[in-house]
């Protein structure tokens, strides 16, 4: 059963021309109605993002989490406070976030660099990672938004305990 449409129309509305296909919900009796607290901040940030490419994958992320809060089955895992989170993510952070390998426990290197190369570490200034790297992101801008990542409460750092 479609319950709406991915589009990037003018404010959300349907734009046949740059229809992106349905946003699946199983089957009706799955169906609920949108929570007021999910769905009237979904709508807000959505238009708030305006229109371009670079935020077709923050738009697919606002879409999903209504969708989910919409579905029997998934919506006790749809949490309002995802919308802020989403709200404070940039499209370079979107990917990165889309770019974890769901399979396995998303967690991520951090290197220093030193006459030797990089060795992995537990420092926080001038951190390196292999996370996100084949996305073409410059490891400045690399560092930022592993950080805001951090901030947000959407990726920790493992913490090594001495001794063990």
């Amino acid at each position: 059963m479609a319950i709406g449409y991915r589009t990037s129309g003018v404010e959300g509305r349907p734009d046949p021309s740059k229809f992106d296909g349905p946003v699946e919900v199983g089957s009706a009796d799955r169906l609920l109605p949108a929570p007021p607290n999910i769905a009237a901040l979904t709508a807000f940030h959505y238009v708030l993002l305006g229109e371009g490419e670079q935020v077709n994958v923050l738009r697919e992320m606002f879409e999903n989490l209504l969708v989910a809060s919409m579905d029997r089955e998934t919506a006790t895992n749809a949490h309002p406070a995802f919308v802020t989170m989403i709200s404070q993510l940039t499209h370079d952070e979107a990917w990165i976030l889309k770019s974890i390998d769901r399979r396995r426990y998303a967690a991520y290197n951090l290197f220093d660099q030193n006459p030797e190369g990089y060795v992995l570490t537990q420092s926080s200034p001038g951190f390196r990672t292999l996370l996100g790297i084949d996305l073409g992101i410059k490891q400045p801008l690399l560092q930022q938004c592993i950080s805001n990542l951090e901030r947000i409460g959407v990726l920790a750092r493992p913490v090594r305990h001495p001794g063990r």
